[in-house]
């Protein structure tokens, strides 16, 4: 996971993309979440409640797959990651965040969850292989 200042970000749609591969996996997915100073999660997707191109099951190769979310002028952070649930093997490669049009339809629902603090957050993504420094 890694959470990055939304400045940079205000009035665009992003997309997350990463490829992802599996060994015996329960439910291997990536999420993005947009939160604002006075509300947590402005927007969210984890991928688990769709019915095509979502989380990966039991053995597969590399797969693209992407969150598209709209971050709004109210935006003070953005949240992404990795995540397995249950049990298995995820990998992550090709990992990018970037901007695009309207013509790609947003994959999330908005969210109004309680606020949340979020303390001193980096301006821009780094280390996007989650490699060990």
């Amino acid at each position: 996971m890694q959470s990055v200042a939304a400045d940079a970000y205000r009035g665009q749609r992003l997309r997350l993309s990463v490829d992802l591969r599996c060994r015996d996996a329960d439910c291997g997915t990536v999420w993005m979440r947009v939160d604002g100073r006075e509300r947590m999660g402005l927007a969210f997707d984890n991928m688990l409640s769709r019915t095509t191109d979502g989380p990966l099951t039991g053995d597969r190769d590399w797969t693209r797959r992407s969150v598209v979310l709209d971050v709004p002028d109210a935006a003070d952070s953005l949240h992404y990651g990795l995540f397995l649930k249950g049990y298995g093997q995820v990998w992550a490669r090709r990992v990018r965040l970037d901007g695009v049009g309207p013509e790609i339809p947003v994959t999330g629902e908005p969210r109004t969850p309680p606020r949340c603090d979020k303390g001193q957050l980096a301006a821009a993504p780094t280390n996007l292989d989650f490699r060990e420094a």
